[in-house]
């Protein structure tokens, strides 16, 4: 290899190392604008309820009942607390269309790992009936 080719390598190298250092660094802060939102929202949703709720003297009537309800951002914020923070998959800018050659590679590689999950799968199911069975002969033994 000549030195102007190993260069050329080189920087070539370099591009693609910063590439994906400026895509981790935008998938970390879109993780954390998610979670400041995310939090900002639960501790909105925090202090709306508990603002009802010391208002609340027990003795009002219908209407003020109404009000003290949860309104509907409160019961989204509750459903917030199951939100994957790291799941940004749906947030990802679309790159460029694979080749056909690299969705083969990809599709080979998913179904890899569909079959070597599907064997461990089989492996522990069997374990765990052994496990299950020894147990059941040994309780047959103390009770005879």
């Amino acid at each position: 290899m000549t030195k102007l080719q190993r260069k050329i390598q080189q920087g070539a190298k370099k591009r693609s190392h910063k590439k994906t250092v400026d895509k981790r660094k935008k998938q970390r802060q879109v993780k954390s604008m998610l979670e400041r939102r995310i939090k900002a929202e639960i501790t909105d949703g925090h202090t709306k309820t508990a603002a009802s709720d010391d208002c609340d003297d027990g003795d009002d009537g219908p209407e003020v009942a109404a009000t003290t309800t949860a309104p509907s951002s409160d019961v989204g914020c509750r459903d917030l607390d199951h939100i994957d923070v790291g799941d940004i998959g749906r947030l990802r800018q679309k790159g460029p269309q694979m080749t056909r050659k690299q969705m083969r590679r990809k599709m080979k590689g998913i179904s890899r790992g569909e079959a070597v999950t599907a064997v461990l799968q089989t492996k522990l199911l069997t374990k765990l009936s052994r496990v299950r069975h020894r147990a059941q002969v040994r309780n047959m033994d103390l009770h005879d």
